[in-house]
């Protein structure tokens, strides 16, 4: 069963913007939209933010981010 998207700052794309990503579910699979200004963000974008989190120190992970190293670490 697959985990749900971390919270993900949109201002890690755009400085100007306070949104978080959101996954939307369409027809033609999933988009990543930011829920403040409403922007699109590619999947790939998105991948690669994600990795980048999951690239923390374990320290800031564990005390920062645990549900995100929870996600990171589940095996598909």
């Amino acid at each position: 069963m697959p985990m749900p998207l971390p919270l993900i700052p949109h201002c890690d794309l755009d400085p100007e913007c306070c949104g978080c990503l959101c996954e939307m579910m369409d027809v033609d699979g999933p988009r990543f939209v930011c829920n403040e200004c409403g922007a699109e963000v590619s999947k790939e974008d998105v991948a690669r933010l994600v990795l980048e989190m999951g690239k923390l120190s374990t320290a800031r992970t564990t005390t920062a981010y645990p549900l995100l190293e929870a996600w990171i670490a589940t095996p598909e």
